[in-house]
């Protein structure tokens, strides 16, 4: 995950920004090992998200956050038991507690 982080910024950045010297097999290897790994990427997401550990309980509150707040929410490991919306009321809970005017009225 974290080699993913760096590298796919700077594949971006290479595809952006195309070197004229290197060939076009080279390019095409280049493409290639990148759809690999975007594929295993993909992948990876998937069965985490149909095994139930990746679930979209914070992304569907950020719109509450005012702009250019930033969150860390670190789940404990009895939260991987418990059901979404458990987690979800525990969020809500927490937004509460920061008050109307912290988390905003949107």
């Amino acid at each position: 995950m974290s080699l993913g982080r760096v590298a796919l910024p700077v594949w971006m950045m290479a595809w952006s920004n195309p070197d004229d010297q290197l060939s076009e097999e080279r390019n095409l290897e280049r493409a290639t090992r990148c759809e690999r790994m975007l594929d295993a990427l993909t992948a990876f997401f998937e069965a985490e998200m149909s095994g139930g550990r990746l679930r979209p309980v914070v992304r569907a509150r950020r719109a509450r956050l005012p702009a250019g707040t930033h969150i860390i929410v670190r789940a404990r490991p009895e939260a991987a038991a418990a059901p979404s919306e458990a987690l979800a009321r525990d969020l809500d809970s927490a937004f509460a507690q920061l008050g109307d005017e912290a988390v905003g009225s949107r």
